[in-house]
């Protein structure tokens, strides 16, 4: 029977490669500190926060706000709009790849998928068991 989990693990982690490919093409169309900034600004915003929530209060007090903020940066819908946004107003410039990069490393090689009010900012949310 097909693990769907462990198929999207994979199939993540060999998306993340193909965007580190995409990045090593395009290079000399990406400027490299906006790639940095897209890739640090889902977790800035995304995950950060919630994690220092996290550890201020502990594990089973952590706000549902940091969840709904978590899902939406971690989220193909949001950052395919901020890929458009970007590619209409800033023509040439390919550095939006760092948030599918950011996205596809956390899915594939972290094991980081939409988190649930019960899960917390300091776990994968999903552990793999072949």
């Amino acid at each position: 029977m097909l693990n769907k989990i462990h198929f999207l693990k994979k199939e993540s982690f060999y998306l993340f490669f193909i965007s580190i490919i995409l990045t090593i093409i395009l290079f000399n169309q990406i400027n490299i500190i906006y790639y940095l900034v897209f890739f640090l600004l889902i977790d800035l915003i995304g995950y950060i926060p919630g994690r220092i929530w996290n550890l201020l209060k502990g594990d089973n007090d952590t706000a549902k706000i940091f969840y709904k903020l978590y899902n939406i940066c971690h989220n193909f819908a949001t950052i395919t709009i901020i890929s458009l946004i970007w590619l209409y107003f800033v023509k040439n410039d390919y550095s939006f790849i760092a948030l599918y990069t950011h996205l596809f490393l956390d899915r594939g090689l972290l094991g980081n998928f939409p988190k649930e009010e019960k899960d917390t900012f300091k776990t994968p949310t999903i552990n793999l068991v072949d």
